[in-house]
């Protein structure tokens, strides 16, 4: 049975690359001047945004009560 042929990829978001001078020197951090290095928040988001954020925040909270629940109903 022959496979299907894979789905077209949806369009990339439109986003602002992040321009970074003298991008060859590996000793410093390459941070836009804006980010707070001592807040892992700031630097997580970096990475990822808010509507992916926002889907790990909502799914660890459905797993954290539903095993709350399931504590609770054990004892």
């Amino acid at each position: 049975m022959a496979k299907k042929p894979l789905p077209k990829p949806w369009p990339l978001p439109k986003f602002k690359p992040l321009y970074i001078k003298h991008w060859d020197n590996y000793s410093i951090l390459k941070l836009p001047s804006n980010v707070n290095i001592h807040d892992p928040f700031k630097l997580f988001s970096l990475f990822f945004i808010d509507k992916i954020i926002d889907k790990l925040v909502n799914k660890y909270a459905e797993l954290y009560s539903l095993n709350k629940e399931k504590e609770h109903l054990c004892l």
